[in-house]
C-alpha cells in the first residue's frame, strides 16, 4: 500500500506482481510497463517477481491483501494501478481474492480502472458479484473516440455503484452524447427511471494528458468540450493535468466527485 501523488486517490494498493501488455493507443507511452523493465532487473526482489515484471504469470502477492485494513482512516484506493486487474493472465480466483477484500474494508472505496471491460463485466456476472457494493466503482480507460464507443457501453451493462470513465491520456475529442446520462432520448421508460435514480450511466469522467518522455500534446479544446458536455448531464468531472504539466486554465480547474 502506496500514498500517492495521483490527485483523485490518497494511495495506490497492487496486490498483484504482473506485467501488463500494450491493447490500444493509450499504452504507448505507460509508464507500467517502464517501470516492469526496472522491477525485472532489480536484484532485491525475489526472482518470481522478477518473472512476473518480465512478463511472466502473475503472482497474487499475499502478504499485501490485507494492507487496506492498516489503514486508520477511510482512504480511496487505486487498486493494481500497476497492470490491469482484469488481464487476460490473472486468474480468476486471484480477481475474486482481491474482490472479496475490497468488499471487506468497506470503509475504503476502491477504484478499479481497465482497458478490459468485458472480461470484467463476464468474470462479475459469472462469479456471482452482481451485487453493486457502495464501496467498489468501475471504471474504463478511453483515449480517444474508437476507445470510448468500444469500452463504454460494456462498463454501461456492469453492475456498479459508481461508473467511471478516465480519459487519460487523452488523444482527441470524444463525444459522450450517445451514452446515458448524456444522450437527450432513452430507449425505454425504465431505463430513464434507472438514470435518474443513478443506477444507470456514467457517474463521473476524469481527464489528464499525457506524461512523460515523448508525451502527445492535448488540445484544451477536448477537455473543455468534456466539461461542458458533463455540466449538461449531470456528471462529475474532473480535471488531472495538462499538457507539459502546464498549469491547468482556470475554466478548467474542476475537481468535482461522484456523490
Amino acid at each position: 500500500m502506496n500514498k500517492t501523488g495521483i490527485e483523485y486517490l490518497t494511495h495506490t494498493w497492487n496486490p498483484i506482481a504482473m506485467r501488463c501488455s500494450p491493447i490500444s493507443e493509450g499504452c504507448r507511452s505507460c509508464w507500467h510497463i517502464a517501470m516492469c523493465k526496472r522491477h525485472s532487473a532489480n536484484p532485491k526482489l525475489s526472482p518470481d517477481i522478477r518473472t512476473a515484471r518480465a512478463g511472466g504469470p502473475p503472482i497474487l502477492l499475499v502478504d499485501k491483501l490485507d494492507e487496506p485494513k492498516r489503514l486508520r482512516k477511510p482512504a480511496v484506493i487505486g487498486v493494481q494501478f500497476m497492470g490491469d486487474l482484469f488481464h487476460e493472465a490473472v486468474s480468476d480466483d486471484d480477481i475474486s481474492a482481491v474482490f472479496l477484500r475490497m468488499a471487506t474494508f468497506y470503509t475504503h472505496t476502491f477504484m478499479v480502472l481497465t482497458k478490459r471491460p468485458k472480461r470484467m463485466r463476464e468474470w462479475i456476472i459469472n462469479c456471482g458479484w452482481e451485487k453493486s457494493w457502495p464501496n467498489i466503482w468501475l471504471g474504463v480507460s478511453v483515449e480517444n473516440q474508437k476507445r470510448a464507443d468500444e469500452r463504454i457501453p460494456i462498463l454501461l451493462d456492469t453492475p456498479a455503484a459508481v461508473r467511471f470513465v478516465s480519459c487519460e491520456p487523452i488523444l482527441s475529442e470524444i463525444d459522450f452524447s450517445a451514452y446515458p446520462p448524456f444522450k437527450t432520448k432513452y430507449r425505454s421508460a425504465v431505463e430513464v427511471g434507472k438514470v435518474l435514480s443513478g443506477e444507470y450511466g456514467i457517474h463521473w469522467v476524469i481527464v489528464g494528458a499525457e506524461s512523460g518522455p515523448g508525451a502527445r500534446p492535448m488540445n484544451p479544446d477536448w477537455a473543455r468540450s468534456i466539461l461542458t458536455q458533463c455540466k449538461q448531464a449531470g456528471v462529475s468531472f474532473f480535471m488531472k493535468q495538462m499538457s507539459k504539466k502546464a498549469p491547468i486554465p482556470r475554466g478548467l480547474m474542476i475537481r468535482e466527485w461522484p456523490e
